[in-house]
């Protein structure tokens, strides 16, 4: 019996004495934190339909739902934090924000995550921007410390690593190596498909209009010459960029005008869009079987269905969602050359 008083006596000296160190958490790491994030992009893309109407239970604590554009800061958040706590921040300054914060602006109706952070900007995500999801806004100093609040998911007194370089595709800044469009993006270069918006950008999340995507499916495929140069269109003058592209398009029934007379170079192009135009370019053959899974958008009869359902089959694109196919939402440059990349890794 003494001994074992004096050994559990023991026991609770050495857990008093245990040095404070051992319980301190480690310090988060910005671009960790950044990649949780943008890793979500291939599931809620560029212009995906977001609004009032979704929601999401989040793990925060203080909240527990958010709707519209708080439900997807919420997503994002907790592919970055995990079951972490938040702490809301009502009296706070521009360095308190950090990557990974929700910031409410616009008078306490709008949320936005903070995805970089600059001397006097910062670039973040947001949902129910204009009934939609949005990557890459850049918003003031200014703007961030008018907000009503920040919820931050950092615990107290716990620093942030220095942000360290993001490895990218060269030239380009803008093109992570981790995100799913980098080979693609690599390979449309290489071989002269597209280029950067600059010598340094290549805007992944910009928009492709249909003139730029039936050029970059024509360049993927040699170049191929119409073998009638008749052109209907008066949008589509001579000497363009996308001229031959449109009339051997049309002319091998990939896409047609958007009237007898106009081709509509500039619109931008969708998500059904360009899986149709590489399903025409296949041949249009009927898939084996049904790949669109439980998609609700992708209505049976509608022109997209048999090229969704063969583009999912051929594992050229997935949904959205689970449900989601967003055949509507627009088409981002990094989409487009991944849909090729995968395409033509097919053939």
């Amino acid at each position: 019996m003494k001994l074992t008083r004096f050994v559990s006596a023991l026991l609770i000296l050495v857990i008093v004495l245990l040095p404070a160190a051992v319980c301190v958490q480690a310090a988060f790491n910005p671009n960790e934190v950044y990649s949780s994030m943008v890793a979500m992009k291939s599931k809620y893309p560029e212009g995906m339909n977001w609004d009032n109407s979704n929601e999401y239970a989040w793990n925060g604590g203080i909240f527990a739902v958010g709707f519209g554009c708080a439900g997807f800061a919420f997503i994002l958040s907790d592919a970055a934090f995990g079951d972490l706590p938040a702490r809301m921040l009502t009296d706070f300054s521009y360095g308190d924000v950090r990557v990974g914060d929700i910031v409410r602006i616009n008078g306490n109706t709008h949320s936005v995550i903070v995805l970089e952070k600059h001397t006097d900007h910062v670039i973040i995500a947001e949902g129910n921007f204009n009934h939609s999801i949005h990557w890459g806004r850049k918003l003031s100093r200014s703007v961030i410390e008018s907000g009503t609040y920040v919820l931050t998911r950092y615990p107290e007194g716990v620093d942030t690593d220095p942000p360290k370089p993001v490895e990218t595709v060269k030239p380009f800044t803008d093109v992570p190596v981790t995100q799913f469009y980098a080979d693609a993006v690599r390979w449309a270069v290489d071989e002269n498909i597209t280029k950067g918006t600059s010598a340094t950008k290549f805007s992944p999340n910009g928009g492709c209009t249909r003139g730029q995507v039936v050029t970059f499916l024509w360049r993927a495929l040699g170049c191929p010459k119409a073998e009638k140069q008749t052109n209907p269109f008066n949008d589509v003058p001579s000497g363009s960029y996308y001229y031959d592209a449109v009339l051997w398009a049309v002319e091998n029934g990939v896409t047609e005008g958007t009237s007898k007379t106009s081709f509509s170079p500039d619109l931008t192009c969708t998500r059904a869009q360009i899986v149709t135009f590489l399903w025409r370019t296949d041949g249009a053959r009927e898939p084996d079987s049904e790949g669109i899974g439980s998609f609700t958008d992708v209505i049976p009869g509608s022109y997209y269905f048999s090229a969704v359902s063969w583009a999912v089959l051929e594992k050229i694109t997935e949904g959205t969602s689970k449900t989601a196919f967003s055949p509507g939402s627009t088409c981002t440059r990094g989409q487009v050359v991944t849909f090729l990349f995968r395409y033509k890794a097919e053939k």
